[in-house]
């Protein structure tokens, strides 16, 4: 038979925790005494273990993107004040206040993206310029077309070939060239 918690249930629950401190004391005895120092703990420390195992399960099952679920098992891992009690109950409550999704932030992928298409792009321009350059506007300009004809891609690409072949060995000797000594390309 399941037993399923709300989050309210949850939260009243944790409110329930209360961490207790034992006071310091002397047992005198015959021959020895004991010191007994101050000492903190939880009286239901069973119920307390299954109620996080349980909110762990309520997070992962409702909220399984969240961060919420690692910060509450981070905690739980060390809970050794009140303080700790009352943060996990927090978690819990900003989950009933605030149920969007909060996803873990992925640090800088955009950025290094756009910088690595930035760079791929300012090399391509560079070799599509050393290219006009070198074959003139005129050579350039019928390359553009057969790339923007309606053959297929291994067409286009014999048609490109041929006509590069066709401005001789030098011409391309120089655009190779052009690319290879630009330290730009090199990154």
């Amino acid at each position: 038979m399941e037993n399923k918690m709300t989050i309210e249930e949850l939260i009243a629950k944790g409110e329930s925790f209360k961490i207790e401190t034992s006071k310091p004391r002397i047992e005198y005895g015959d021959d020895m005494n004991i010191i007994y120092q101050p000492c903190s703990y939880l009286k239901n420390g069973d119920e307390f273990t299954e109620w996080v195992e349980t909110s762990k399960r309520f997070i992962f099952i409702n909220f399984p993107e969240d961060i919420s679920y690692n910060i509450f098992e981070k905690v739980s891992d060390n809970v050794r004040r009140q303080a700790d009690i009352l943060k996990l109950v927090g978690i819990l409550k900003s989950l009933k206040n605030n149920p969007d999704i909060c996803k873990p932030l992925k640090a800088n992928t955009v950025s290094t993206n756009i910088t690595v298409n930035q760079s791929q792009m300012v090399n391509l321009m560079f070799v599509i310029e050393t290219i006009k350059s070198e074959i003139g506007e005129a050579n350039f300009n019928k390359i553009k077309e057969i790339y923007n004809s309606q053959d297929s891609t291994e067409e286009k690409n014999s048609k490109v070939l041929d006509k590069l072949k066709s401005l001789g060995v030098n011409v391309l000797s120089s655009i190779i060239a052009n690319i290879l000594t630009n330290p730009s390309i090199w990154g």
